[in-house]
């Protein structure tokens, strides 16, 4: 039997499912450390005193775990959990900065994560104005590269979406080590006030 992800001590008797990118992934710990993960005791098999049936944890509920919980990779080893720890640590910070400083100027921004990268929506007067996403690239290298993509809609005085407009920013030779929270803001706010320059240029 193989022996835990996590610990690599105790043998892997759980399996806990992960969806990255519509794509499966599957991960096996010993009982403590799935418990860890979970937070919560599993569930043993048959009568009292009975041991813990081999794959106890169904697909479906890792499956809701690491889907509400992405948090909770940091606590794996390898390339994912490098990833995670930076949206988690270098760009959800930033994003929650933005957001408490947008507010300041009227506008709302709504964050979300999912997996290996999160997005902030930038509304005014309840229409998204402005919409930025940082992911996770894993290259053939070993490489994790951070890649930063921007949309804007400019509006009619009347409402209607008139124009959308999208850009990628791909910085050459940088990994997710080399962008910090202060980069992650910088980054969004160099676009950001580029889409309301070019959004009144159209005005």
């Amino acid at each position: 039997m193989s022996k835990c992800e996590r610990c690599n001590q105790n043998d892997a008797r759980v399996r806990l499912d992960s969806i990255v990118n519509g794509r499966r992934e599957q991960h096996y710990f010993c009982r403590e450390c799935a418990e860890e993960l979970l937070g919560g005791s599993l569930p043993t098999t048959g009568g009292s005193g009975s041991q813990p049936k081999g794959t106890e944890m169904d697909d479906w509920k890792g499956e809701l775990h690491y889907f509400f919980r992405p948090e909770d990779d940091h606590r794996l080893d390898g390339p994912r959990a490098e990833a995670s720890r930076f949206i988690q640590d270098s760009v959800l910070p930033a994003f929650a900065d933005i957001a408490q400083e947008l507010a300041s100027y009227g506008r709302e921004v709504r964050t979300s994560r999912s997996g290996t990268s999160a997005t902030a929506v930038v509304r005014d007067r309840g229409r998204d104005e402005f919409t930025f996403t940082v992911q996770v690239q894993f290259l053939p290298n070993g490489v994790l590269q951070p890649v930063m993509s921007a949309e804007y809609s400019s509006h009619s005085r009347f409402g209607s979406s008139r124009e959308s407009s999208k850009a990628q920013i791909r910085v050459k030779d940088q990994t997710v080590a080399d962008l910090t929270k202060d980069g992650v803001a910088r980054a969004f706010t160099k676009y950001y006030l580029n889409s309301l320059q070019n959004r009144a240029h159209q005005s």
